[in-house]
């Protein structure tokens, strides 16, 4: 688990321009990075009970309806070997700091998946946690795909070791 960022959400300057840019389209813009990004996007309350999901979440989740899960706890989601880190990252958030995991969680579904996981405190006027945002990337298909580059890799490597021994064994044969 880490805690990367050496800002507070308004302290890094990129972000407090581009909050200066965008006043008044705030609604706009949230409701535009829920729905398209390729995230599961989650709101919890700082007690951990989950009360957003976005369009995107559910699918990826395998969630069939958003009311099967709204106001449940986002940690019960979690298998139990990875609850005690979840709950650390959602009191690192209800203490101001972002933590970032990867763990591995079924979907709703049943399907296992590895998830890169980043929590996020959102903090009211006074600097209170008001909310918490969790955001989950698959890496799944990734880690398939260099699972099977490396299986492929060690063939390879199994072949020519193969074709060396071959070619050792009948230049000594031929002599």
């Amino acid at each position: 688990m880490s805690n990367d960022s050496p800002y507070a959400p308004t302290e890094c300057p990129v972000t407090r321009s581009a909050l200066d840019e965008l006043k008044g389209l705030e609604r706009a813009c949230l409701e535009t990075l829920f729905r398209t990004t390729q995230a599961c996007v989650k709101l919890i309350d700082p007690d951990g009970t989950l009360t957003f999901v976005n369009e995107p979440g559910l699918r990826i989740m395998e969630i069939p309806d958003v009311d099967e899960v709204l106001g449940q706890s986002w940690i019960e989601f979690w298998p139990e070997s990875g609850r005690e880190m979840v709950d650390e990252a959602v009191e690192n958030a209800r203490e101001g700091t972002l933590t970032r995991f990867q763990a591995i969680c079924p979907t709703m579904a049943g399907r296992k998946r590895l998830w890169d996981v980043t929590v996020a405190p959102l903090l009211d006027e006074k600097g209170d946690v008001r909310k918490v945002l969790v955001t989950s990337f698959d890496l799944t298909e990734s880690l398939e795909r260099e699972d099977a580059f490396h299986e492929r890799e060690a063939e390879l490597v199994r072949l020519i070791h193969r074709e060396r021994q071959k070619n050792k064994d009948s230049g000594q044969s031929a002599a």
